[in-house]
């Protein structure tokens, strides 16, 4: 059943659950509340049902009303915390301020979090100022009330960030190669979409390219995976250094690199092609065979993406010429034309990300 609710909505229910049985004590025991409190602690009462039951029928609280429930509700706790004669329940009831900040603090925006703190902090300040006690009692108070409030913001805002920050980092290595610090196949294909769309909108055609890296077997039988490693960090950069400006690059295993590419016809991608081939061969100590496809292209918005197709299609076409290239005696290009490509793009992209430069 729990699935149907988020954390926010979960930490509602819980937080307002506490507060239900808060009438049945002062009607069993009169003492509880001051006079003239037991009829505002109702009103508290009544509206805490309502949050309650509205959590937990529609399942998922949107950020308007959550942060409607979260104001009225924190003024109403101070208001029950007022109502309560007892210093010591009253006490326990304006600990409860604290659990709307920090609620909030788990998904809503930084506004909504500094919002609710400060009025909270408002809230607990007021009420210690109209509880009869000494200054310094009075005071004290204030200083509790503020704490109860700052510390649960603080950790949960800091809990947030560190678990955003790890998220990033778990998605970044999901998505790249570690060795060379381009984009795998997965990354790729996912920034892949966005990257037609924008070729699409240009009228550009779509440029795809295949490099490989030419004896990289008798690099590694030779000198080791250590060296072949180091090879392919040093191509790379010169990938990096060469490949079309806003060029999507990937590596798809091995020794093998894609580059995705706005260009105005297959001319403009064997040039491409010749400049990557060319500063490999002068700025490292291997050469590469490179295969490419210029195609034409046309984006539907709606059906299921075929994103991933439209990749697979361009590396078997690639490859194709790839190893014409190789045949042909390797250090070589290879590029042609080919028919229309047609990419579905479906659901809304994620953004595109150039591949970061390598390590």
């Amino acid at each position: 059943m729990w699935r149907r609710f988020d954390g926010r909505s979960a930490a509602v229910l819980l937080s307002t659950a506490g507060s239900l049985p808060l009438p049945l004590f002062a009607i069993l025991d009169r003492s509880l509340t001051r006079e003239g409190g037991l009829v505002p602690l109702v009103a508290v009462w009544v509206f805490t049902v309502v949050v309650f039951t509205t959590t937990f029928v529609v399942g998922r609280l949107s950020d308007r009303l959550f942060t409607v429930f979260g104001l009225i509700g924190m003024v109403g706790i101070a208001v029950g915390a007022w109502a309560v004669s007892d210093p010591v329940s009253s006490g326990v009831v304006m600990t409860l301020l604290g659990a709307i900040p920090a609620i909030a603090a788990m998904s809503s925006s930084r506004r909504v979090v500094i919002m609710f703190a400060v009025i909270a902090i408002i809230c607990a300040v007021v009420v210690a100022f109209m509880t009869p006690s000494t200054v310094v009692g009075m005071l004290v108070r204030s200083g509790s009330g503020v704490a109860n409030v700052v510390i649960p913001v603080f950790i949960v805002s800091a809990l947030r960030s560190s678990l955003e920050v790890s998220m990033q980092r778990y998605a970044v290595l999901g998505d790249t190669d570690p060795l060379t610090g381009l984009l795998n196949r997965r990354g790729f294909l996912a920034r892949s979409g966005g990257f037609l769309g924008e070729v699409a909108d240009a009228r550009q055609q779509i440029g795809f390219l295949l490099i490989d890296v030419d004896h990289f077997k008798d690099i590694n039988d030779r000198l080791g995976h250590a060296a072949g490693d180091a090879v392919l960090v040093d191509t790379v950069r010169a990938i990096l250094r060469s490949a079309p400006r806003g060029s999507l690059i990937g590596r798809f295993g091995g020794e093998e690199f894609v580059v995705l590419c706005s260009v105005p016809g297959q001319a403009a991608l064997s040039d491409a092609a010749e400049t990557i081939r060319t500063t490999v061969s002068a700025t490292t100590a291997v050469t590469v065979s490179l295969g490419g496809v210029a195609a034409p292209l046309s984006v539907s918005r709606t059906g299921t993406t075929n994103i991933s197709d439209v990749v697979d299609h361009l590396t078997h076409l690639a490859d194709r010429w790839v190893y014409v290239a190789k045949s042909a005696g390797r250090n070589r290009v290879v590029c042609l034309s080919t028919s229309p490509i047609h990419y579905v793009a479906g659901d809304a992209e994620p953004p595109r990300m150039f591949a970061p430069t390598p390590r």
